[in-house]
């Protein structure tokens, strides 16, 4: 009966998209306010099945040389998100990174202005933590950085986002899979 349970909770923790898939290239677009640094620059959407936490890639080129940095967060904690908007969405996120500013990941934390402006996202490649390096160099492919955190994000508290608040299944597959988890290591 105990390899029973440990494959339930292997089983949901898979359907719920909370660990062992690689990213995958979601949304890709251009950046129409290029930064300040002469390069041009483009992004990609990173996501693993399920309403999971979605990875933001910058990538910028001039000639042969590249950077990029990787931003991380919860979009679907935005109703204007889960209806329909995610192209927008990651449309004003790109034109925040670009517009005006030195280069496209001197920001540690984005939000997008106009769809979802209470959904941060977080700068988690490069190390945060180092404040002196903004971004790697040379740039990675889209969507290549297994080491990036996939663990689910709360989202904000409904006063805090609300009108677009949502009640997350990501946190309800997790509530799931936790119980499963506690099943499973008392069970004898």
């Amino acid at each position: 009966m105990k390899k029973l349970v440990l494959s339930l909770t292997t089983f949901v923790a898979i359907l719920c998209g909370i660990k062992g898939a690689a990213w995958q290239v979601g949304i890709l677009g251009n950046f129409v306010n290029n930064p300040n640094d002469g390069f041009t620059c483009s992004y990609a959407e990173c996501r693993k099945s399920g309403p999971g936490p979605r990875l933001f890639h910058v990538r910028c080129t001039k000639n042969a040389t590249t950077y990029d940095c990787v931003y991380r967060g919860q979009p679907h904690c935005c109703n204007a998100y889960n209806q329909g908007q995610q192209v927008q969405f990651y449309q004003g996120l790109a034109k925040k990174a670009g517009k005006g500013r030195p280069n496209a990941c001197s920001y540690f934390k984005l939000f997008d202005d106009n769809v979802c402006p209470m959904v941060p996202f977080q700068k988690v490649i490069p190390d945060p933590g180092n404040i002196h390096m903004q971004y790697r160099s040379p740039a990675h492919a889209f969507c290549t950085d297994d080491n990036a955190n996939d663990d689910n994000i709360a989202c904000p508290a409904p006063e805090v986002l609300a009108a677009t608040a949502v009640t997350g299944s990501a946190n309800q597959c997790v509530a799931q899979w936790l119980v499963l988890l506690f099943f499973s290591l008392f069970w004898e």
